[in-house]
């Protein structure tokens, strides 16, 4: 399987670093192109832009920093849909808003894409050892089509169909949040 990374911050950079390592051939895209320096020495190939990043891959990763980033990446002057997604995958690892992200998807789904949502948790260093906690959504045949790329990163930690990822990402979030002020 041939993997695309969009979006090479502290977090994603280190989950595309993983995926490399487990051996995927992996396109890299950040809006920093210096930002795939250390994925490009690991052996990714880079791509100036979502739609190029989609047009050479089997699946998308991205994990960029919230809901009007995942937009661009979708819908963007050269996103996702403006490529070729048909029967592709595409696996967001953003915290969003589940409604946001449940209606942005049509398009991608009416260009015959697939969905997948993984929202993570946890630290840099979960990011690092590529043991970062996911709570992912799909359907159960994209998931396991999927499941190799997600465990190359961390822990699948399977909540049902699309969005419900979002949902599990933002509860766990109210709870840490309620702890802290215990």
């Amino acid at each position: 399987m041939k993997v695309g990374f969009i979006g090479l911050g502290t977090m994603g950079g280190n989950a595309a670093k993983n995926i490399l390592r487990a051996g995927f051939q992996t396109v890299v895209h950040d809006l920093r192109p210096e930002a795939a320096r250390d994925h490009i020495a690991l052996g990714a190939a880079w791509a100036d832009s979502p739609k190029a990043v989609i047009d050479q891959v089997d699946c998308v990763v991205s994990m960029v920093f919230g809901p009007p980033q995942c937009e661009a990446v979708l819908k963007g002057p050269n996103g996702l849909i403006h490529g070729d997604c048909n029967g592709k995958l595409w696996v967001d690892m953003t915290t969003s808003s589940p409604k946001f992200m449940r209606e942005l998807v049509k398009d991608f789904m009416a260009k015959g894409g697939r969905p997948v949502d993984a929202p993570v948790t946890g630290s840099v260093d979960a990011a690092i050892r590529g043991d970062m906690p996911m709570f992912v959504g799909g359907s159960d045949a994209d998931i396991e089509t999927i499941r190799p790329v997600i465990e190359a990163m961390g822990q699948l930690r399977k909540v049902g169909q699309y969005g419900n990822g979002y949902v599990a990402k933002l509860v766990n979030n109210q709870l840490w949040k309620v702890h802290a002020a215990a």
